[in-house]
Parts: structure tokens; sequence; C-alpha cells
């Protein structure tokens, strides 16, 4: 990341509407309640976006480019983008995390609406690690498939990020196969299916 953009101030938190709260048996029902545990801050995230059916757009029949409203949400993070396979990163996390006795978590992002009542709450139970994977519907353009970084998958949680840092450093082995572009040019960025790739 090229600046300091942390983009939604939501990020690792449960959001509730008008939750009903009890205080001293005194009722409160503030507008929305903001949920998060100590040190939810300081886990490592890895943040990307799948280019799918809703981040492309036809161009002709085997020639697909990136959506504009897309590479406008992308333009917030920094002026380049890396194309890569995703198989061969998820393997090169898993080998770092593996050496490293660290665990990676990772999920397709679930865009809710964080005003439309609490629905969304059924997402998170049982699970305190799956608010990183739930994001308002106003950051759908950014079609994320998100990596959390833990030192274990327990209830014991001892954040990666030090409370001197911002930031966890995990060094994978280099990607055989990817293309850096410039993200205000990523309308440029022709991808051909695979029945014409070889053209």
């Amino acid at each position: 990341m090229e600046d300091s953009y942390r983009g939604d101030k939501f990020d690792s938190k449960i959001v509730q509407n008008k939750p009903i709260i009890y205080i001293d048996n005194h009722m409160f029902r503030p507008d929305v309640m903001i949920q998060g545990f100590v040190g939810d801050d300081k886990v490592p995230i890895l943040c990307t976006t799948i280019l799918n059916e809703q981040s492309l757009d036809l161009e002709s029949e085997d020639v697909l480019s990136v959506k504009n409203e897309v590479i406008t949400e992308l333009s917030q993070f920094g002026k380049y983008g890396l194309l890569f396979y995703y198989g061969e990163l998820k393997e090169n996390i898993d080998k770092a995390c593996l050496a490293k006795n660290i665990y990676a978590d990772q999920d397709i992002v679930k865009y809710v609406n964080f005003n439309n009542d609490n629905e969304h709450l059924n997402i998170y139970k049982g699970d305190p690690y799956k608010k990183y994977f739930v994001k308002d519907i106003s950051y759908k353009n950014q079609n994320e498939l998100r990596f959390i970084f833990l030192s274990n998958r327990t209830d014991k949680f001892t954040p990666l990020i030090t409370k001197e840092n911002d930031h966890y450093i995990l060094q994978i082995p280099k990607l055989l196969f990817y293309h850096k572009f410039d993200i205000t040019e990523g309308k440029a960025l022709k991808i051909k299916t695979l029945s014409n790739a070889n053209e």
C-alpha cells in the first residue's frame, strides 16, 4: 500500500443497528453499536480483488476488461495493481505459514447492508474471526478475497502485529506468474478467455 488509507472504518468490527442494551438495569437503544475484541486491529489482513463476472466487463466475444467502478475503488489504495493466479498465491502463503507456525484463514468477503436490520449478525455466530470477511454493501466494488493471519486458531488470541507496529511482513516464495499494471490504466488491461488465450 502506498499510503495509510485504511478504507472501511468498520473493518474487523461487528456492526449492530439499534441494539437494546441494559446497563445497571437501565435500557439504552443507540442507533449503532460497534463490537470488537482487544487486538482485533492487530490481525494482519491481505486484501485481494477477485476478477470474475462481478468485476469484469465483456469487451468482445473473447476479451474481458476491469469495470470502471472497480478501477475507481482500487485506485484509492495505490497506483499499481498485481494480477496473479490465486492457486500459486495460496500455495506460497501456506508454505510461509507452515514455516512460521502461524495460521491463515481465507474467504470471499460477503457484502451486506449494515443499515438493513441485523440479518448479517447470523454470519458471525460461532466464529469470532468471521467479522473480517463481512463488509458493508457500499464496498462491493472491491470484490474481495481476503486472507487473515493468526498466531493460532483458538480462543487464546495472540496478535501477530505488536503494539509498537502497524504491520506484519510474511515473506512468501516469489510468484512465478504475475503482471504488474497501472491501476488508472486498468480498463486497458485486456484479459483473454481460455478459448482465445493463445492468440
